[in-house]
């Protein structure tokens, strides 16, 4: 899978219908909801690999380059890594 690739899915997943009236639930009652966006990504992403779309992913990923912080999700791509924060 490509970043391209993993975009589309990911991008057909958040911007279905029913996924777009969570967003506007959440909106009009003024809520931020980092947790369920990152709860949702984690289930996509656990999802394509379990259906050998790329061959790792981690979230709460640290790497040397950045010291002790964490990105939210890195994805092992046909393209190279992915870092998605």
């Amino acid at each position: 899978m490509t970043y391209n690739d993993l975009f589309t899915v990911i991008d057909d997943y958040f911007l279905k219908e029913e996924a777009l009236a969570r967003v506007r639930a959440f909106v009009s009652s003024q809520r931020q909801v980092e947790g369920w966006f990152k709860g949702e990504l984690l289930l996509l992403l656990k999802s394509l690999r379990d259906q050998n779309q790329f061959e790792d992913w981690r979230s709460e990923y640290r790497t040397p380059d950045i010291g002790e912080k964490r990105i939210d999700f890195y994805v092992n791509l046909t393209d190279g890594p992915l870092y998605i924060e």
